[in-house]
């Protein structure tokens, strides 16, 4: 049994033609993305935009905290510990399955030859 090669994808971020010419002056920005085709997505999109908002929060309190020189409280390390503890609690079950799935992957080439 032979592995499977990588997947390639060509992605053209900005496909335009200019009066229907093949002329795009936005083609800098095409990209080739290879995947595997045995693993899988670490972050699905509910995660990412979960640790994004985190992320934009965050960043807003601490500009507010920083612009009003306020003093950060006991109420606000409760409020982010309850928006990160779940992102944490998916990390490590996610990680324990990709590792998981890593093994099994090398462990059938082993077996199989």
């Amino acid at each position: 049994m032979d592995q499977l090669w990588a997947i390639k994808q060509n992605v053209d971020s900005f496909p335009a033609t200019i009066f229907f010419v093949n002329y795009n002056p936005l083609a800098i920005f095409r990209f080739t993305l290879y995947r595997c085709p045995y693993s899988l997505f670490l972050v699905p999109i509910i995660v990412a935009g979960y640790l994004g908002s985190l992320l934009v929060i965050g960043g807003i309190y601490a500009c507010g905290v920083h612009y009003w020189n306020r003093p950060t409280g006991f109420g606000d390390l409760i409020f982010f510990i309850a928006f990160v503890l779940p992102l944490l609690a998916w990390i490590i079950v996610r990680a324990v399955q990709v590792i998981c799935s890593i093994r099994r992957y090398n462990g059938r080439w082993k077996t199989s030859r």
